[in-house]
């Protein structure tokens, strides 16, 4: 198993998603130990470094992370020896995962890094991964993403799927992750994405967004006039799904907001764009954390209530009003 980990590029999103996957790949919350450490300045560094590399008495389960911002890494080139040794010989009883996220970068300063010596070095004695954003054009690197991502979710696309899901998922490809466990609970027990599924999912996704805001804004009637998006789908396990998706995000986002945690945090945090971050937050001042953490519940409650049979299409839209509603008040 590799003790050292370098995960580097643009998609701050990607890099954290890889991180949890390394951590579950190491061991589970129960029997791991994580030591978070972010060097944004020059003290940072010299804190850093002057730390003892103790023998852990649970050795194999100790993971040290490195956020190493910009500013930091440019100030590490200087001591790139020192730095590189110490990361080596904490390796000996840690496992070590180091990572450098530019989120706005430039040819200029990407040449910059990728030419530095500390760069090579690092690349040199861990295993290195790399995470850039796709931009709308690159559409084979997105089908490729695409694919690969599916596969973690036993989900398969033909040809034609792949095309469309690909025009669907370029402009906001944060989503992928999440619309794929979409995806795969829509379509249980199977595993086949088709045309029909895509094409229902996209018909639905404004209805979905004004269900949720009928909900987070306590308006029943608004509510009401959405059961006939219903007819759409061939079960309420979807619509539910949807809803728990936007309802975490939001209880989330809620929840580092009562912390005084500021918007670019938040974005930064949970990988959610900044500007789209600044208008889902307006959806969100007249309902607390608390509150939406009920509406969760009861949406799981819904769920149980499917999976038994004893929620339908039918009575699904009425549930919503009479169980998450109330949760407002």
């Amino acid at each position: 198993m590799e003790k050292i980990y370098f995960l580097y590029g643009s998609d701050y999103g990607a890099i954290s998603a890889r991180i949890n996957e390394i951590k579950e790949h190491i061991g589970n919350s129960s029997n791991l130990t994580v030591e978070d450490h972010t060097l944004s300045k020059l003290d940072d560094i010299e804190l850093f470094l002057n730390q003892p590399s103790n023998l852990s008495l649970f050795q194999n389960s100790v993971l040290l992370i490195v956020d190493i911002k910009l500013r930091a890494f440019n100030q590490l080139e200087k001591k790139s020896k020192e730095f590189v040794d110490f990361i080596n010989n904490h390796s000996s009883n840690k496992f070590v995962l180091m990572f450098l996220c530019v989120e706005k970068p430039d040819k200029t300063t990407m040449k910059k890094i990728s030419s530095s010596l500390l760069f090579k070095q690092l690349k040199d004695i861990s295993l290195f991964e790399e995470f850039h954003k796709l931009m709308p054009w690159q559409v084979e690197q997105i089908k490729e993403k695409i694919i690969q991502t599916a596969k973690k979710h036993n989900l398969n696309f033909n040809s034609d799927t792949l095309d469309l899901y690909a025009d669907h998922i370029k402009e906001s490809l944060s989503d992928l992750e999440q619309e794929l466990k979409t995806l795969s609970l829509y379509l249980l027990p199977n595993n086949q994405v088709d045309v029909k599924c895509i094409n229902d999912l996209f018909n639905m996704s404004l209805n979905i967004d004004d269900l949720f805001n009928a909900i987070v804004g306590f308006n029943k009637l608004s509510l009401l006039k959405l059961s006939s998006l219903l007819d759409k789908v061939d079960s309420p396990l979807y619509v539910i799904a949807a809803l728990q998706n936007k309802f975490r995000q939001a209880l989330s986002v809620k929840t580092h907001m009562e912390l005084n945690i500021g918007i670019y945090q938040i974005s930064k945090l949970l990988g959610i764009n900044s500007y789209k971050l600044e208008k889902e937050i307006i959806k969100y001042k007249n309902i607390s954390a608390k509150q939406i953490f009920d509406i969760v519940l009861k949406l799981s409650e819904l769920e149980l209530g499917v999976k038994t049979g004893v929620v339908s299409n039918k009575n699904l839209i009425d549930l919503l009003s009479i169980k998450c509603i109330p949760c407002i008040n």
